[in-house]
């Protein structure tokens, strides 16, 4: 008769197979590895387009021009009112409105040829103008065709500093000033005209600014 085992075997606390955790090898994506920020390319030269525009709502009336997530409005460039371009800095406006409409400006009295008008309006909504253009405009990149400015005295002191005709920061002043002097008039005189007064609304035109590439 064999022995029967002893007691501490039907006891025992040990584990001949312990559960052991199967680790296995996963993909997963690679961390990205550091770079330096790509310097941002050289700004589009910016330029300024300075016009006489209305506003036109898109079915007539204005509250009807919305749509959902949109509002729909037609812009209105008048004939023989010419527009000026020139180059600005950074940080130049995207868009700015002179804050005289087309109506207040055909009540503006314009200059005799040659001459300043009577109540000096004409000259100092040019000179508004252009103030704020003077702080916009990139003087060293504007460029003046030669006689552009018709002036004898700036062409003579250009001259006499050895200056080309028209190159000097003095006399690009003078021909912004010059042409500002036309838009304002072409806008006074727009009131002149039966269709200007007919399909465009003075309330909502008068003379803005856009940058544009």
């Amino acid at each position: 008769m064999s022995a029967s085992p002893p007691e501490s075997h039907h006891f025992t606390l040990s584990i001949s197979d312990i559960p052991k955790l199967n680790l296995f090898n996963r993909s997963r994506t690679p961390s990205p590895e550091p770079q330096l920020t790509p310097l941002p390319p050289p700004p589009v030269p910016r330029r300024l387009v300075i016009l006489v525009i209305g506003l036109k709502p898109h079915r007539k009336i204005w509250t009807s021009s919305q749509r959902p997530s949109e509002s729909v409005i037609n812009y209105q460039l008048l004939n023989g009112c010419p527009a000026v371009v020139v180059p600005v800095k950074l940080g130049a406006p995207l868009l700015a409105w002179d804050s005289l409409t087309l109506e207040e400006l055909w009540e503006i009295e314009l200059p005799a040829e040659g001459g300043k008008s009577g109540s000096g309006k004409f000259e100092g909504i040019v000179n508004v103008l252009f103030e704020y253009l003077d702080m916009c405009v990139d003087w060293e990149r504007l460029v003046v065709p030669v006689g552009a400015d018709g002036d004898a005295a700036a062409i003579n002191k250009d001259k006499s500093e050895g200056e080309g005709k028209g190159t000097s920061e003095a006399n690009k002043k003078l021909c912004l000033q010059g042409a500002l002097e036309v838009i304002v008039a072409a806008a006074v005189r727009s009131g002149e005209s039966k269709e200007v007064k007919k399909e465009i609304d003075k309330e909502r035109s008068g003379i803005a600014m856009w940058r544009i590439p």
